[in-house]
């Protein structure tokens, strides 16, 4: 690991906006807001930093494996003093060991890896076993929403819903949608650079049984 990245990974351990498999919290205090939303593979935290700042009454968690990345978004909301945001560095599989006293409203999927080889669709972020454990986290009336620059999770994402059955909303070629899609995270930022149209999904999990 280099340098710059052990400094980081030790330094987000060290903020109290941050828990890890090593720094456990039971996120108790979550339920003091009313409304809760959680970024799967958050990142740098961009998208969850510009969610909470925006909504000082959400509790906002975002959640990825890299703390180096984490550190970003946990030291611009410990600067801001955001006292609504905090990160979890936790592999999704383990989610509902830790966050079971939490119902999401929101979880969001923010430009996830779409593994493009055939022995990679396992670990894509809406495979089967992923939106098992999203369905877990929801409350009755909650949603997921997805934003990919990637053709080919944009298409898979619609594969799953029509799998399942699920109710949706393709805000992909609308003017209008609800403001958190305009929430930028890093990856984002380059790829409209680019000229990449970035495709915007909304679904519920109602619906889903897995088999």
């Amino acid at each position: 690991m280099a340098r710059k990245k052990l400094i980081r990974f030790k330094k987000a351990l060290e903020f109290n906006n941050v828990f890890a498999l090593e720094k456990l919290t039971d996120f108790k205090f979550a339920n003091q807001f009313s409304k809760k939303v959680l970024e799967i593979g958050c990142g740098h935290g961009l998208f969850s930093y510009e969610y909470a700042k925006e909504n000082p009454d959400i509790f906002v968690l975002g959640v990825d494996v890299k703390l180096d990345r984490i550190f970003k978004g946990a030291n611009l909301a410990q600067n801001d003093g955001l006292t609504n945001l905090y990160f979890f560095r936790c592999p999704v599989a383990f989610l509902i060991d830790h966050l079971k006293n939490i119902d999401f409203d929101e979880i969001w999927i923010t430009f996830p890896d779409p593994h493009s080889k055939l022995s990679g669709i396992k670990k894509r972020l809406i495979f089967d076993f992923y939106l098992k454990i999203y369905k877990d986290l929801l409350n009755d009336d909650g949603s997921v929403y997805l934003k990919t620059d990637s053709v080919l999770m944009y298409n898979y994402a619609l594969f799953q819903i029509q799998k399942f059955n699920l109710e949706f909303v393709d805000f992909t070629f609308l003017n209008e949608y609800p403001k958190p899609f305009d929430y930028k995270t890093i990856f984002e930022m380059k790829y409209l650079k680019l000229g990449k149209r970035i495709k915007r999904l909304k679904f519920n999990l109602k619906g889903f049984i897995l088999k």
